[in-house]
């Protein structure tokens, strides 16, 4: 059951910028940005969008019982509003206005966690569960923020099984990275289940629209980058200032976590406040030479149907290891997520048994036995990302996700 809470107006606006119009002691019990989820004492968030103005439906947020508003300074407010309405104005209500809003509410819960955030264009769902999986093989409770569901670590889950599907404190995710107030209220449900830890997937929008601006992160994790999403940026440079974002606003004590084998890895951190000194480069052996930092490498020494045997070399030491996931790319992700969840804690001692034990991440490349109802009689054998069909020589074959390796939208 989450923690009811209470605070007056006047008190959650402190250190905001917004200017108080009237109504300082109404005492507010909930926040949204969404008219249809307003409850009785709510503050409604009336912030612009891509597409709709919040102002518009002010009259429909206090229908619903909202106390107390917050539009932009030049909103012409409808007629008849209770003058019991408390009301706020700012020269600009956006996302990341929501969120500073968000952190006062809910006691600025990303400060309490241990957070990681993994951007990428592909590969986010599989090294964010990874990061979960070897943070709980360390004894540390995590939760999870990403595409297929939101973990908060409601069902108590201590780790000794790995994420069996929705339900034991885990809901299906509605987008990719929620909206900032969204974000932070499951980062306080995190923080009161007992967590220690987060990981978190940040799309390109999510962090374009700010809705990640108000969070306090550990490290961040960039994956790699593909032509994606012209529909909302208008070039490959635009799409890749959108996700160097993250690194922007990673504090100088925290860790950049970058795939050295991607070519845009240099821009990721090219404005990132902690300099070379905190940039953790994780590259396949024999591929890429990284440019100064931490180096972390992954030597391939065999991929089947039935995992992949790699040599992993970083801080934790060097381990070889079989990892129960096939292809060359989930060692590449499996390497980061060891070095992000190295950033929180030590996983030297766990190291190897952490990573022969990951599961299969829900919609890549997931393991079908024969047992399964669907009479598939091939193997899918993988050579750096792409999938193709051989006859079938043992009892499982993989099932490739539709749009490839981790082809979430939106990335």
């Amino acid at each position: 059951m989450a923690t009811e809470r209470a605070m007056r107006f006047d008190a959650l606006l402190a250190d905001t910028g917004l200017t108080l119009v009237r109504g300082g002691d109404v005492v507010v019990r909930e926040l949204t940005d969404d008219s249809r989820r307003v409850t009785p004492g709510c503050l409604f968030v009336a912030r612009g969008g891509t597409k709709d103005d919040g102002n518009a439906y002010v009259a429909d947020a206090v229908s619903r019982g909202a106390t107390a508003i917050v539009a932009t300074s030049n909103a012409a407010l409808p007629n008849g509003l209770p003058d019991t309405l408390a009301v706020a104005t700012a020269e600009q209500v956006d996302q990341a206005l929501a969120g500073r809003l968000a952190n006062r509410f809910f006691g600025d819960p990303s400060r309490e966690l241990a957070l990681v955030g993994v951007t990428g264009t592909n590969g986010k769902t599989t090294v964010a569960f990874l990061v979960q999986h070897m943070l709980k093989s360390a004894g540390v409770k995590c939760g999870l923020l990403g595409t297929v569901w939101v973990d908060t670590g409601a069902g108590g889950d201590d780790g000794s099984a790995d994420h069996p599907g929705v339900g034991a404190g885990r809901t299906p995710a509605e987008l990719t990275t929620p909206g900032a107030i969204d974000l932070v209220r499951y980062l306080a449900q995190m923080v009161e289940y007992g967590c220690r830890a987060a990981v978190a997937e940040f799309s390109s929008h999510g962090l374009d629209q700010g809705r990640t601006a108000c969070l306090a992160l550990r490290a961040g994790v960039f994956t790699n980058l593909t032509p994606d999403h012209y529909d909302y940026h208008a070039t490959v440079e635009d799409y890749a200032d959108a996700k160097a974002k993250l690194f922007d606003q990673l504090p100088a004590d925290a860790w950049a976590i970058v795939n050295a084998d991607d070519p845009h890895g240099v821009r990721m951190v090219r404005d990132f406040p902690g300099g070379a000194s905190r940039v953790t480069w994780c590259t396949l052996k024999g591929k890429t030479k990284p440019r100064g930092g931490v180096v972390c490498r992954a030597d391939v020494l065999d991929t089947n149907i039935h995992g992949s045997r790699a040599r992993f070399d970083g801080m934790w030491g060097s381990v070889e290891v079989t990892l129960p996931l096939i292809g060359r790319y989930n060692v590449s992700n499996a390497l980061q997520a060891l070095a992000a969840a190295h950033a929180v804690t030590d996983m030297s001692r766990v190291v190897k048994r952490a990573l022969a034990s990951v599961p299969d991440v829900p919609g890549r490349m997931e393991r079908v036995t024969a047992d399964s109802p669907f009479g598939l009689g091939n193997e899918i054998e993988i050579e750096t990302g792409r999938a193709r069909l051989r006859p079938s020589r043992g009892e499982d074959c993989a099932l490739d996700s539709p749009r490839g390796s981790d082809g979430a939208s939106p990335s």
